[in-house]
């Protein structure tokens, strides 16, 4: 899995290059950059694998591709309409768009429509919200309760209420919490 790349832009097209990388060209979707020929970067990826090709999603910083991951969490959100929505504005413009549920900008993009608008707001405006106060021992518990297939917004919701001494008590009782 790839997750870091460091390179020589050789190609530019719409939305995506060439980053030419010891002797190996990577085809990448950029995001939150406007990359030049010639130009060496330093870029964060997400390693998209599907069962008929691999894409690579590149971002110059780690909170760009924070906020892509989050929006492919989103059902009906997929990693190419996450990189449309993060081209279209940088990402604190997204998020104060997001928190004052502009569906207008939302469906202003090319493959966003009104439904996946209004989805986006509704799942994504909580986690922006709550996330902001959230501690770095919670962010672990919350992150451990969503790769075991919990919501992200009931796991920040949990997480505020957990007891315990190490980040394993806290997971253990938030455990418990779900199955009350």
């Amino acid at each position: 899995m790839i997750a870091y790349l460091e390179g020589t832009i050789r190609s530019v097209a719409l939305d995506t290059c060439v980053v030419f990388v010891s002797g190996v060209g990577y085809r990448v979707f950029y995001m939150g950059c406007s990359p030049q020929i010639g130009e060496l970067v330093s870029w964060h990826i997400y390693d998209h694998i599907r069962e008929d090709r691999r894409e690579l999603f590149a971002a110059p910083e780690l909170s760009i591709l924070d906020l892509f991951q989050k929006l492919i969490d989103i059902s009906g959100v997929g990693p190419r309409l996450a990189q449309k929505i993060l081209v279209s504005a940088n990402p604190e413009q997204i998020q104060d768009r997001i928190l004052k549920e502009d569906l207008a900008f939302l469906t202003s993009i090319s493959g966003v429509g009104k439904k996946t608008a209004q989805k986006i707001i509704l799942e994504f405006k909580g986690v922006l919200v709550k996330e902001d106060a959230v501690h770095e021992d919670d962010t672990n518990v919350i992150e451990a309760l969503v790769s075991l297939g919990y919501a992200r917004r009931e796991a920040i919701e949990i997480s505020r209420q957990v007891e315990g001494e190490t980040i394993e008590d806290k997971i253990r009782h938030a455990l418990k919490m779900f199955s009350n």
